[in-house]
């Protein structure tokens, strides 16, 4: 198990553990599920590597992630929504 106190602690946990340098030069691709600031950081340096970087959200995502994404690939409005999943 892994784990953080505080604050983030789940995003804190996950970035810990997450190499952005081998995940860029694996990965052809890359998709962010979430629209927490805390892995802008992670997106701008796996895009840095000419990574795409796509991101998902279900709600408007912030200027830093458009910045580095793009305009979000898809929102998802949760799942009792009657908005599709993989509808922008």
């Amino acid at each position: 198990m892994i784990g953080h106190n505080g604050p983030n602690g789940a995003d804190q946990a996950l970035l810990s553990n997450i190499d952005p340098h081998l995940i860029a030069r694996r990965y052809d691709r890359v998709v962010i599920a979430s629209a927490d600031n805390a892995f802008i950081n992670l997106a701008d340096t796996i895009a840095g590597h000419h990574t795409i970087v796509e991101h998902v959200c279900a709600s408007p995502s912030s200027t830093r992630y458009r910045a580095i994404t793009g305009p979000p690939t898809h929102i998802w409005a949760g799942p009792h929504s009657t908005q599709h999943p993989h509808a922008a």
